[in-house]
């Protein structure tokens, strides 16, 4: 998803914070939206954030504990999935491997955080992959991997 995408979808932010999600909204507009085009490999990945935002808690940074919740193993198999799209692989994988983390298969994790960043050139997911990859690292207690 980018960051165009979610005032289309119900959800609103105010600078410096955010985004909230108007109740029901973001529901609503993806049954619409998928109704329409029903391949749209965006209202797929869209879907699939909302029902990761409804089944988690904790968002930043992810944390691990969460072994075999049949929600997120449902959630790491659409993401993998949609990974196969070229046109939103590298976020889908990103997705992964937070998913990964939240279900404590940090080596996993890292290869998605690796692999996002090798098939894109959007710096947000570069970042954000290389940010959660030191996350991984500094928890497992290897900080010099974690600072490089």
């Amino acid at each position: 998803m980018r960051a165009e995408d979610w005032p289309m979808l119900g959800v609103t932010a105010e600078p410096g914070k955010a985004p909230a999600r108007r109740a029901g909204e973001l529901e609503g507009h993806l049954r619409h939206a998928r109704a329409a085009a029903p391949g749209e490999a965006r209202f797929r990945l869209a879907a699939a954030v909302a029902e990761e935002n409804a089944a988690v808690t904790s968002r930043r940074p992810p944390l691990p504990g969460k072994a075999g919740d049949p929600r997120l193993e449902r959630l790491a198999s659409q993401y993998a999935e949609l990974a196969s799209v070229p046109a939103i692989a590298a976020e889908a994988r990103l997705r992964h491997g937070v998913t990964m983390m939240r279900l404590g298969r940090t080596e996993a994790a890292l290869a998605d955080f690796a692999a996002a960043g090798a098939k894109t050139t959007d710096a947000h997911v570069r970042h954000v992959g290389a940010f959660l990859s030191a996350v991984v690292h500094e928890r497992g207690g290897r900080s010099a991997e974690a600072l490089r």
